[in-house]
């Protein structure tokens, strides 16, 4: 991996296309056509700022947090509080406020109360020391709940033994603390089901932050600080805090697909302009399959996601329904692949022209895009059936299925007690009738009672662990999908790439105007895939 952020600047990456447009626009002596779309679409633009704010436990890590998101010092930290006020930060098109904590002085907790309302995403920091550990803590995330705002909540692991394991069970022993606090404040205000209303990520944060400032990959990746922006990302999409950008792409994409035809139609004499017609279509053909099937892609593995989690509600092993995704995922491109070039091939064989220029082309060399890389490259049959054993490699899918073993709880107990306590009560109440043994009545009587309070700390137990899957799972799923996504493009260039390269270089040799307008078509194409692609990252 490399020092990437997940959390991009969509908003500056789309600003770029419309320089990169207006650019082509120009060069075809179309500027003042562009100005008014261009004028229009930064009009939307201007509106787009979604804020996170960083709010919680003094001292717990918000300003090292926010620091490691920046990749730079930017916050002030120490340890001693230094936050007394709001400082606001501009990063990636986000705004991003740091605020004094929760458990500080009266005037720094109520100004950061006040910005509750002023921001789209709250994260809520606490550490795995003793802090979370606190009636107060528990009522400050309730009172977010109360306002419906999407809630994040982010243990710093400030404190690490020397071994995973112990780690692991420290963070889950956090986690079920503040969730049960959190559970029984909650319903004091009438709010239930609250596990479904945030999300926990885990973070190193001083890990996170040395490991962007130095670069250092393995830092990064032990740090989880990934895991916390693909959750802000997720809850960004769920709460429609990038769909504002949609309508701005697509009015960029028409006019880009405008001026792609306008060139067509001046590029070349007949024969050519047919060619060069065919290249538009195929260009948009492939960026339709692409956005199709990364919709498709995404659609399985949110299917799979659910009904792996709902196996996992039901006592079930959710890895029987994430192993068979593999199988659906191989199913779904290979169709899918197939019929693309079975389109293509039915386009060649009816068009004189293109037959004519594209004698040496043959798709059937083209391997399917679920083998493994190296034989997907060489595009040789021979390569392909020789690895057609392979396992398809998807690495967010392994690494859900290595956490199942720590999160799933076992049912036995939940099973058995309300048995117990049946036979138990009936047993209290003959024994109430007789004066004689009070003692015993109360004895059994507090059994029932210690019986019922097993049971509610096994089911409490099994719920933080289904709440840790379903996070694990969308973690990894969103991983699956960028390496399945990755091969799907790999993919599309093996296939589409030969055609389009092959009536490229069998085209007649034009004068200079001509040869430089095939250019400019070339980079518009390349210019409206990208666009393409940037369109079905905001959904």
């Amino acid at each position: 991996m490399n020092n990437s952020y997940i959390l991009i600047d969509y908003k500056k990456e789309l600003m770029r296309y419309v320089q990169e447009a207006s650019q082509l626009f120009a060069k075809q002596e179309k500027a003042a056509e562009f100005a008014g779309i261009a004028g229009d679409i930064q009009e939307k633009l201007d509106v787009f700022r979604p804020s996170l704010m960083f709010y919680g436990v003094y001292n717990a890590g918000k300003s090292t947090l926010m620091n490691a998101l920046f990749g730079e010092k930017r916050a002030e930290t120490g340890d001693v509080p230094v936050t007394h006020k709001v400082t606001e930060y501009e990063w990636n098109g986000y705004r991003l406020a740091d605020t004094p904590g929760i458990n500080g002085p009266e005037q720094d907790y109520q100004i950061s109360l006040q910005e509750l309302d002023k921001h789209d995403i709250i994260c809520f920091v606490i550490d795995n020391s003793e802090s979370h550990d606190s009636k107060r803590v528990a009522e400050e995330a309730v009172k977010i709940l109360i306002k419906k705002k999407p809630l994040i909540t982010v243990i710093n692991r400030k404190m690490e033994t020397f071994s995973d394991e112990e780690d692991r069970q420290l963070d889950f022993a956090v986690r079920e603390k503040f969730h049960e606090n959190l559970r029984r404040e909650a319903e004091k205000n009438g709010i239930h089901g609250v596990e479904k209303l945030y999300s926990f990520v885990t973070v190193n944060a001083a890990k996170a932050f040395k490991g962007r400032m130095m670069n250092e990959p393995v830092l990064i990746e032990n740090s989880a600080i990934r895991d916390l922006e693909i959750e802000l990302l997720q809850k960004l999409k769920e709460m429609d805090g990038l769909r504002m950008l949609a309508a701005p792409t697509d009015q960029l994409i028409a006019a880009v697909k405008s001026l792609v035809a306008w060139v067509s139609a001046h590029a070349a004499d007949d024969a050519e302009r047919e060619v060069m017609t065919y290249l538009a279509e195929l260009s948009g053909k492939k960026n339709s399959f692409t956005q199709s099937l990364h919709s498709k892609v995404r659609r399985q593995l949110q299917l799979a996601g659910d009904e792996a989690y709902q196996l996992a509600l039901g006592g079930q092993d959710p890895r029987t329904r994430l192993d068979a995704l593999r199988g659906d995922l191989e199913k779904l491109l290979t169709d899918q692949f197939e019929a693309i070039k079975t389109s293509i091939q039915s386009d060649l064989s009816v068009n004189d022209v293109l037959r004519s220029r594209l004698e040496q082309i043959s798709l059937e060399s083209v391997p399917s895009p679920v083998r493994d890389k190296q034989s997907f490259q060489e595009g040789s049959v021979g390569d392909a059936e020789k690895r057609q054993d392979d396992e398809f490699d998807i690495s967010g899918i392994a690494g859900i299925a290595k956490v199942l073993p720590v999160v799933v709880a076992p049912p036995p107990v939940k099973i058995i007690l309300p048995i117990v306590v049946t036979i138990i009560e009936e047993i209290i109440n003959a024994y109430a009738k007789n004066k004689r043994l009070e003692a015993e009545n109360e004895r059994l009587r507090l059994q029932v009672e210690e019986a019922n309070r097993r049971q509610q700390e096994v089911l409490q137990k099994q719920m933080i662990a289904l709440q840790e899957l379903n996070t694990q799972i969308r973690i990894g799923l969103y991983k699956t999908e960028e390496q399945v996504m990755q091969m799907v493009h790999d993919g599309i260039e093996s296939l589409f790439g030969p055609v389009e390269q092959n009536l490229h270089a069998n085209m007649k040799q034009a004068d200079s105007e001509r040869k430089e307008r095939q250019n400019d078509l070339a980079e518009l194409n390349r210019l409206l895939e990208k666009l393409e692609s940037y369109r079905s990252s905001l959904v």
